[in-house]
């Protein structure tokens, strides 16, 4: 994989990735669309889609059983509220130290 990690799984910058495959996807329907930015904030608007998600039990239950790293990190840092994963390991850590 390369340094921009655009492309393969897992992916190091996937908001950069979905936009490019969106931006592909809708250029093969006629519609060209400038290269995709990375946003802090959500512009302003009503909701036009949801897709909800298996439940968290079902996730993890296919986690451990498929030994899916990459699932583990996008829970953890679900879970945590951190930017990153280093982030992310130090508030489990210090939560899992603290339940004795």
């Amino acid at each position: 994989m390369g340094k921009a990690g655009s492309r393969w799984l897992p992916v190091r910058r996937p908001e950069l990735y979905a936009g490019d495959t969106f931006q592909t996807l809708c250029r093969a329907q006629g519609l060209v669309l400038p290269s995709p930015e990375v946003i802090a904030d959500l512009p302003a608007g009503e909701e036009i889609a949801r897709r909800p998600s298996r439940p968290l039990r079902v996730i993890l239950r296919d986690m451990m059983e498929y030994s899916n790293n990459l699932t583990a990190e996008i829970v953890g840092l679900a879970a945590s509220g951190k930017p990153d994963l280093v982030q992310s390991g130090a508030a489990m850590t210090a939560w899992l130290r603290g339940q004795g």
